[in-house]
Order: structure tokens, then sequence, then C-alpha cells
């Protein structure tokens, strides 16, 4: 399982960094408060359909920052 120091340095691992702990052992210090389970985010993607242009019958381009460089 993998799991984070919370608050103080544990072992040799600081708060933060990301460590192997045999699940037993870590559902221990977890509920110690001395470790985290680390998670990991789960991000959902959103996929959007282009513009048709009128003027040409294509997908319109999508620009995704700034300088305007365009997708694709």
């Amino acid at each position: 399982m993998k799991v984070t120091p919370t608050k103080a340095r544990f072992m040799r691992h600081d708060p933060g960094q990301e460590f192997e702990l045999h699940q037993g052992i870590a559902r221990a210090f977890i509920r110690a408060g001395k470790l985290r389970e680390v998670t990991t985010p789960v991000y959902e993607t959103k996929v959007m359909e282009p513009e048709i242009s009128e003027r040409t019958g294509q997908p319109k381009r999508q620009y995704r920052r700034r300088d305007m460089t365009p997708e694709g």
C-alpha cells in the first residue's frame, strides 16, 4: 500500500514522500495518525465536439493557449 507521512519524518521518509508499506502495518500507522494513504486523483476528460465552419464545411480550429497556436 502506498503511504506518506502526515506531519513529521517517518523512518527515513519526509512528509509528502510516497513509499510502499505492507497493508496491515500501514493500516495500523494510519489509525495512529502517523501516515496517510496516497490516493491518485481521478480526472474527468471532457470531449467537445468541434464546431463546423459555415464557410469551409470543416471543423473550426480549437485554440488552447494564449499564444494562439492551433491544435492539430
